[in-house]
C-alpha cells in the first residue's frame, strides 16, 4: 500500500492493482456458500465484461442484460449439461460458439484445450471445491504455460468458479455446487411395468362439463361482478352434481371439486358451449349457447371425440399443453408438442408404470429435448416455474413439469389413461388407454368402454337405484335426473322439474328412454315411461326480445304513425304501437315531422 493522492488515505501500489481486484472478486463470491441466480449475476459482474458475458449466451454487445437473458444464462452455465458439452468436445472448435468475436481465444491449440477438459475433469472427481496449490498436482504432466492457458479459458468461460474461503481466506476454485454430482451419475435404468389390480379410467372434465350444462340450461349460473366467480350457492349445487371420484386421486393429483368446476367452466368458456350475459352488478351470468346445447344432446363418445378435436385442431382453442410458455424461435417451439406426444405415444397400451420413476426417467433420457434446444440457442421454455434452456439441468425439471402438467391436466381428466395404485408399495402407477392414443395421434379412432358393471334399475316410483358404482353413468342421468346419493343405492330420481331441465337443454324424450333402457337390465316401468313423455309435452319456450312501445295522444295521429311506419310497427291498442327496433329510419321521421308528428325519447 502507499499513501494516496491526499495523503490522508491509501491505495493500492500501481503495479498489484490487478491482483487486488482479483483477490477482492474472489472474496465477494457467494457462489459456494449460497448459490443462486443472485450469486451468480454478482460474480459475472465482478469477473466478465458486458461483452464477454453476452457472448456466452450467443449475443454480442455492450449494454446490460435483462433479467430474462440472465436467467437463460444462469440457467445454461450452472448446469451439468454446460460441462457435459465441454468435455465431449472434440476438439477447440467449442469455444467459437461462446467466444466474443473481437477477443483473441483462449484455448490456442488443442494441446491448451485438452489440458483444460483434463482439469475440469479431475474437479468433477473431486466434487468439492479444491484450494488453488491442488489443481497443478492433479495433472502433474501438463507444463506450467499450458496449465496457466488452460486455466484462463476454464474461468473465462465459467467451467470453474474461484472464491476465497471464508474461514482460512484460502484461494478455492470449483464447479457450481451439485453440477460434479449430476455430471458423474449414470443413467437411471427404464421404468418396469407395475401390476394394478383396480385401475381407474375416469373422463372426469368431459362429465363436469355435461354436469355444470345441464345445471345451468334451465337456470343460468350467476357470477360475482368483483371476481368473476360463481355464487356460493350455484358453486355448493354444482359440487353436488359433480359425478364420484376415488379419493386417492383427488390426493395424488390434486384435483379436488373446486379445480374440477374451474376447470370444466374454463374449457366451457374456451369453446363457447358458455358465455357472460348481462353486465357486471347486474345479473351478471353464464349461460348456455345453443353450440352447448347442441354438444350436450350428443352420445358419450361423440362428446368427447369433440373436445378431442378441438384440442388437436391447428386453431385450438383449448391448449393442448396447458401452463406451457414459450421463447425463442418458432421452429423450436413446434418441435415441444410432438416430442410430449411422442413419449407417450411409445408406451404400449394398457401397461402400467409408477408414475414418478417414468418422469424421473425421461428426464434424465430427454436426448430428442437436448437436441430441439441445442439446435436453437435462444429457445428456452417455462412449465409450472421451472425455467429451462439451451441445454441445462433446469431444462430436466421443466420438461419433466412438462411431461407431469400434460398428464394431469389433459390425459387424466379426459380418460387418456387409466390410473391405480401398486399393492404393497401404494405408488401411483398409469397405462396409456385406447382413448388416449386417440388423443395422442396415434390411432384414427377408439372406442368408449361400455361399463359392463354398470347396472340400474328404475323403480315406479321414479327412484334410479344403482346396483354397482359407475361414475359415467353418474353423468348421463344427471342430464335428466335428480341426484339422491353416490356410489350405490338410490342414488337419482326422475322428477318433472329433472325432465323439464332435460328439455330446455334441448335432449328428446327418445333419448332419456334409450339411456335408461340401456343400462336397465328389467324393463322400464309403464308409468315412467308415461310420465317421461307427458313432462317432454309440457315444455314451452317463449322468446324474450327488446321493443319500443309508441304511445299517441289518440287514434288519429296512431293511424299516421302507423301508415308512416309499415310494415315498421304493430298496433297493440287503438293508441299503442310496438316498434321492435328502437330506432326510427331517418326518412321515416322526416316524413312524420312534415304531418306535424315529432318523436319524443321519455
Amino acid at each position: 500500500m502507499v499513501p494516496g493522492q491526499s495523503e490522508v488515505n491509501a491505495q493500492v501500489r500501481p503495479e498489484h492493482r490487478e491482483f487486488s481486484r482479483a483477490v477482492r472478486a474472489m472474496s465477494r463470491a457467494r457462489i459456494f456458500a449460497a448459490p443462486s441466480i443472485s450469486s451468480f449475476v454478482d460474480y459475472l459482474n465482478d469477473n466478465l465484461t458486458g461483452s464477454e458475458t453476452s457472448s456466452l449466451n450467443g449475443t454480442y454487445y455492450f449494454g446490460r442484460m435483462d433479467h430474462a437473458e440472465l436467467e437463460r444464462l444462469y440457467s445454461k452455465i450452472c448446469s451439468a449439461s454446460w460441462i457435459k458439452a465441454f468435455l465431449s468436445a472434440k476438439n477447440s472448435n467449442w469455444e467459437r460458439d461462446h467466444a466474443d468475436p473481437a477477443q483473441p481465444r483462449y484455448f490456442t491449440s488443442l494441446e491448451v484445450f485438452r489440458a483444460a477438459q483434463r482439469l475440469v475433469a479431475a474437479a468433477v472427481e473431486e466434487e468439492a471445491p479444491l484450494t488453488l496449490d491442488r489443481l497443478p498436482a492433479l495433472c502433474d504432466d501438463i507444463r506450467p504455460d499450458v496449465f496457466s492457458a488452460a486455466m484462463r479459458g476454464i474461468l473465462r468461460y465459467l467451467l470453474l468458479f474461484t472464491a476465497l474461503r471464508a474461514e482460512d481466506m484460502e484461494p478455492i476454485a470449483g464447479l457450481w455446487p451439485g453440477v460434479a454430482e449430476r455430471v458423474a451419475s449414470k443413467p437411471l435404468p427404464p421404468p418396469q411395468p407395475a401390476q394394478v389390480p383396480e385401475p381407474f379410467l375416469g373422463t372426469f372434465l368431459m362429465d363436469d362439463m355435461v354436469a355444470i350444462l345441464a345445471a345451468s340450461a334451465a337456470e343460468p349460473l350467476r357470477v360475482r361482478s368483483g371476481d368473476m366467480q360463481i355464487f356460493e350457492a350455484d358453486h355448493k349445487n354444482l359440487v353436488a352434481a359433480l359425478g364420484s371420484m376415488p379419493e386417492w386421486i383427488d390426493k395424488a393429483f390434486h384435483i379436488d371439486a373446486d379445480y374440477r368446476i374451474r376447470a370444466a367452466i374454463d374449457a366451457l368458456l374456451s369453446l363457447r358451449f358458455m358465455e357472460r350475459s348481462g353486465k357486471p352488478g347486474s345479473a351478471f351470468r353464464f349461460v348456455v349457447t345453443e353450440t352447448g346445447s347442441a354438444w350436450l344432446t350428443l352420445g358419450a363418445k361423440d362428446r368427447l371425440k369433440f373436445l378431442f378435436d378441438e384440442i388437436r385442431a391447428p386453431a385450438q382453442r383449448i391448449a393442448l399443453l396447458p401452463g406451457f410458455t414459450s421463447y425463442g424461435t418458432h421452429s423450436g417451439v413446434k418441435k415441444i408438442t410432438p416430442a410430449i406426444l411422442a413419449t407417450y405415444a411409445a408406451l404400449p397400451v394398457g401397461a402400467f408404470y409408477r408414475l414418478g420413476e417414468f418422469l424421473a426417467y425421461q428426464a434424465r433420457s430427454r436426448d430428442d429435448l437436448d437436441e430441439m434446444m441445442s439446435d436453437d440457442r435462444n429457445f428456452s421454455l417455462l412449465a409450472s416455474r421451472s425455467w429451462g434452456s439451451s441445454p441445462n439441468d433446469e431444462a430436466e425439471v421443466a420438461w419433466q413439469s412438462l411431461l407431469s402438467g400434460f398428464l394431469k391436466l389433459r390425459l387424466v381428466p379426459l380418460g387418456g389413461v387409466q390410473l391405480g395404485v401398486e399393492p404393497g408399495t401404494n405408488f401411483i402407477c398409469f397405462a396409456v388407454s385406447e382413448i388416449g392414443r386417440y388423443l395422442l395421434g396415434a390411432a384414427k379412432d377408439f372406442d368408449l368402454p361400455a361399463g359392463e358393471d354398470a347396472r340400474i334399475l328404475i323403480q315406479p316410483n321414479f327412484d334410479v337405484v344403482f346396483l354397482a358404482p359407475s361414475p359415467r353413468l353418474e353423468v348421463e342421468l344427471s342430464r335428466f335426473c335428480e341426484r339422491k346419493g353416490r356410489h350405490i343405492g338410490t342414488l337419482f330420481r326422475i322428477t318433472r322439474s329433472s325432465i323439464l331441465a332435460a328439455a330446455a337443454s334441448g335432449m328428446k324424450p327418445e333419448q332419456v328412454l334409450e339411456v335408461l333402457r340401456q343400462y336397465s337390465p328389467a324393463e322400464l316401468p309403464p308409468n315412467v315411461v308415461s310420465e317421461i313423455g307427458g313432462w317432454f309435452r309440457r315444455f314451452r319456450e317463449v322468446a324474450l326480445r327488446p321493443a319500443v312501445v309508441v304511445h299517441c295522444p289518440d287514434e288519429q295521429t296512431a293511424t299516421t304513425v302507423m301508415a308512416a311506419l309499415g310494415k315498421l310497427a304493430i298496433r297493440l291498442t287503438p293508441t299503442v304501437l310496438e316498434l321492435p327496433d328502437s330506432k326510427i329510419p331517418p326518412a321515416t321521421a322526416k316524413k312524420l315531422r312534415e304531418a306535424g308528428i315529432f318523436v319524443r325519447t321519455k
